[in-house]
C-alpha cells in the first residue's frame, strides 16, 4: 500500500490526513489536535462536504464531555460539534473495551479525564473497540489508545 500525507484535503497545523492507497482503493485516516479555541472542529465542520469518507479519526480533542467521560460536568458546544462532524463523516465514537481516563495530569490537582478519542466507521463501530494501553504511556500524561482497523482492499480478499 502507498502512504500519502494529504494537505490537499485539509491544510492546517492541527489536522493531518494520510491515505493508504492500493489497487484503486484509498483509506483515509485523520489525526486531530483540538486547541482551546476549537479551531480544528470549526474548520472541519465548514469543510466536511469536501472531505472523503474516513476510515478513522482520532486525536487529543481536549474536550471533556458527559458523552464520553462520566466524571465530566457538562457537554460543551465543541463536543456536540465533534459528534455531529463524526456522524457527517460516517464515523462514531469508538468506546474502549474497558472505559477509563486517557489523560493523567501531572499537577496532582486536576482529575484524570477522557480527552483522547477515536472515531471509527459507523458500520463497524461496535466491532472496532479501542483499548487504553497504560503500559505504553511512558513519561507522557496521555495513555496510548490502540484499535485494529481492517483496511484490506477488496482486490486482496479471497472467497
Amino acid at each position: 500500500m502507498r502512504l500519502a500525507i494529504r494537505p490537499d484535503l485539509v491544510d492546517h497545523c492541527d489536522i493531518q490526513i494520510v491515505s493508504l492507497y492500493s489497487k484503486g482503493e484509498a483509506f483515509y485516516f485523520m489525526n486531530v489536535y483540538l486547541d482551546a479555541q476549537h479551531m480544528a472542529i470549526d474548520l472541519l465542520s465548514r469543510e466536511v462536504d469536501r472531505l472523503p469518507a474516513l476510515t478513522y479519526m482520532g486525536g487529543d480533542f481536549n474536550t471533556q464531555s458527559t458523552d464520553w467521560d462520566p466524571g465530566a460536568a457538562t457537554q460543551p458546544r465543541s463536543a456536540k460539534l465533534l459528534l455531529e462532524l463524526a456522524s457527517d463523516l460516517g464515523l462514531e465514537l469508538g468506546v474502549p473495551l474497558v472505559p477509563g481516563p486517557t489523560r493523567f495530569p501531572f499537577n496532582g490537582v486536576d482529575r484524570p479525564s477522557v480527552i483522547d478519542l477515536m472515531f471509527v466507521p459507523t458500520r463497524e463501530g461496535h466491532a472496532l473497540r479501542p483499548n487504553i494501553d497504560l503500559s505504553l504511556r511512558g513519561t507522557s500524561d496521555h495513555a496510548l489508545l490502540v484499535v485494529r482497523v481492517p483496511i484490506i482492499p477488496e482486490c486482496f480478499m479471497v472467497e
